[in-house]
């Protein structure tokens, strides 16, 4: 019979808080993140994004200037697209269009948590 390999006591503990917040988040806005799907698929130019997207380009360029802030579906289509965890992008949009100071960094404190997240989780379609 053969002996089962010893546990490794190190990776079963948990992260310090300081830990997780003290690395910075790889995004901070979701024009960053916009910036990054257009240079992964190779975009020409801001309506190739928002087609590859499938948004109007005025919605895109809504979301650009600040006028408007997409959707947690949208946020969740973001976030396929770069592969990460889907509440990344959703806590990052309502901390950007959140006025209150307090809940603004509760959301941006969400976001960075979120952001730390190894693996991609996949779409619900």
């Amino acid at each position: 019979m053969s002996k089962p390999a010893p546990i490794d006591l190190a990776a079963l503990k948990k992260p310090r808080m300081r830990d997780v917040y003290d690395q910075p988040a790889p995004w901070t806005t979701i024009n960053q993140m916009l910036d990054s799907i257009k240079s992964n698929e190779h975009c020409a130019s801001e309506n190739a994004l928002a087609e590859l997207m499938g948004w109007y380009p005025s919605k895109l360029r809504n979301y650009r200037k600040g006028r408007s802030h997409p959707a947690d579906a949208e946020c969740m289509q973001i976030a396929e697209r770069l592969q990460i965890e889907h509440g990344y992008p959703v806590a990052l949009s309502h901390a950007e269009r959140e006025q209150n100071a307090p809940v603004k960094a509760m959301w941006m404190l969400a976001a960075r948590q979120l952001s730390r997240s190894r693996e991609p989780r996949a779409c619900l379609r």
